[in-house]
């Protein structure tokens, strides 16, 4: 089901480009449930490894997961430095005539920092005014969200062995956790605008909830071989992209308001992506191009904005040489892009990006990685991680 992660990074950019408050967080709360399960399953059967009755396995773990990522964001964040700073000089703009989310990289004079204020301050938020570090900065802004799968990958090896080791009490215990910080923030955020935003959605333990949801799938998973059929999961996948992706239009049919609520969506995509991961395998003779489809997610949330960047400079120089304010839907002249047209190009060209840095930064640094880690550990009987039955980088995203 790795197209369902292509179909959620599709989900983020168009809430990026205009459709609607609820695409994107919701596309958000399924990548962390998906990279809960991922994580769970490659860690239980990649690096829990039993050697002489001792575990190892999460040093190699954290290098894995720093190779996975780091290149991809490092080289996008690159390019979104060079889009900013030559747009600025090619075609004579100030830092306040870029276009949003791309002028604040001009304001800071941090060319080189990244947006990852997801660790610092939203993990403590509700108790303490934590101070944020990197305030205003919104050079690439869904960053925050791999924050929350680094927080995530922190605990995680110690969780899964614990859970091993000591019976799934600590698993349960943990969850637990974020399930009371979820419920006593809900309460408190309740009717208050904004708060919600900062309590749940962008506060570490709220979102741990989701990736534990996903580690507990995988449990579930363990105990029983029986699976969803394929056809009912991707039924159910498609109900859900669609639902999260048209409810924002079909809200004035809503008679409660509560329906468009964080915590509606939370318990619907807990429910939904039950029969979407707990599913039959896809049919080996697809299993090729829905890799390849799960692999370009990860490029396209992370390199959208790049997109938008891109696609709305020319109208920012337009803007700039007639005096005008820069539209969120690209303007130049007399030729006005209607919104639909903006977010397909947008969706395109984040393919486009996805593609070249899949095939020039992700592959050869997964080639160059399997070399490195492809010996087995000694008295290790797991197969090493590029051999896990499905990539585990789930990468949440808005």
């Amino acid at each position: 089901m790795a197209w369902f992660r292509f179909a959620l990074a599709i989900e983020v950019v168009c809430f990026h480009t205009g459709m609607g408050p609820i695409a994107g967080p919701v596309a958000v709360i399924a990548f962390f449930v998906l990279s809960g399960f991922l994580i769970a399953r490659v860690l239980t059967e990649n690096y829990l490894v039993r050697t002489d009755g001792a575990w190892s396995g999460a040093g190699r773990f954290y290098a894995n997961r720093l190779l996975r990522l780091a290149p991809a964001f490092l080289a996008v964040s690159l390019a979104m430095m060079i889009v900013c700073v030559g747009a600025q000089h090619a075609l004579d703009l100030t830092p306040a005539q870029l276009p949003e989310y791309a002028s604040s990289i001009q304001y800071d004079g941090h060319a080189l920092h990244t947006y990852i204020n997801g660790v610092e301050p939203h993990f403590a938020a509700g108790w303490s005014p934590v101070p944020h570090i990197f305030a205003g900065f919104v050079w690439i802004p869904q960053y925050w969200t791999v924050a929350f799968e680094a927080m995530f990958y922190a605990i995680a090896p110690l969780l899964i062995l614990l859970t091993i080791k000591s019976g799934r009490w600590v698993f349960a215990a943990a969850f637990a956790v974020a399930l009371a910080f979820y419920i006593w923030a809900t309460a408190k955020a309740w009717g208050v605008p904004g708060l919600d935003d900062i309590l749940i959605y962008r506060n570490g333990l709220s979102m741990f909830v989701f990736f534990f949801w996903g580690a507990g799938l995988y449990a579930i998973s363990r105990r029983t071989t029986w699976r969803f059929p394929l056809k009912v999961a991707m039924a159910v996948a498609v109900v859900y992209l669609l639902a999260i992706g048209g409810a924002w239009y079909a809200r004035d049919s809503f008679a409660h308001t509560w329906i468009l609520s964080n915590q509606f969506w939370h318990i619907f995509t807990i429910l939904a992506l039950v029969p979407i991961v707990l599913c039959a395998p896809v049919p080996r003779r697809f299993t090729h191009v829905d890799r390849y489809l799960g692999d370009l997610s990860y490029g396209i949330y992370i390199s959208h904005f790049v997109a938008i960047t891109l696609l709305r400079l020319p109208a920012a120089h337009y803007a700039a040489e007639h005096h005008k304010a820069i539209a969120t839907v690209p303007t130049f002249g007399s030729f006005d892009t209607s919104l639909l047209v903006f977010r397909l190009a947008t969706i395109a060209v984040s393919i486009a990006i996805a593609v070249v840095v899949l095939h020039l930064v992700e592959r050869p640094v997964e080639r160059l990685r399997r070399r490195v880690g492809s010996r087995r550990p000694e008295g290790g009987a797991v197969a090493p991680e590029h051999d896990a039955p499905d990539d585990e980088r789930a990468l949440a995203t808005a």
